[in-house]
């Protein structure tokens, strides 16, 4: 494999109160694999902790262990090296953000992955 270019991604949205947003979209390109080697996230509201969710997702399916974070991951710092998230080619990974929340917060993430050439 030939990695081709690592990309830093550095997004937010405000999250309305019962809405889920996609926050992330990338349809990985056939004969490529994505790597996603670190992840944060953030929110503006300290009580909507536990009650927001980031979901990541391959074609529309939850990726386990990471369709329910709801803990602060690393954000201020160092991003957190997530293991086992690696899509193969022609697939399409998001990133969706629930929030069960009784008002509207911002939530962001900051996320670095590698795309890979076959």
């Amino acid at each position: 494999m030939k990695n081709i270019v690592p990309f830093d991604e550095n997004l937010s949205a405000e999250i309305l109160a019962g809405a889920t947003v996609e926050i992330f979209r990338f349809q990985v390109p056939a004969n490529s694999k994505l790597y996603v080697t670190g992840f944060a996230n953030s929110i503006n509201e300290f009580d909507a902790w536990g009650v927001i969710t980031w979901i990541f997702k391959r074609n529309g399916a939850p990726i386990s262990p990471y369709n329910k974070i709801q803990d602060q991951i690393a954000f201020g710092a160092p991003l957190r090296t997530l293991a086992g998230v690696d899509i193969s080619g022609a697939d399409l990974f998001t990133i969706d953000i629930k929030n069960d929340y009784i008002d509207g917060v911002k939530c962001g993430i900051a996320l670095k992955y590698e795309l890979w050439e076959n």
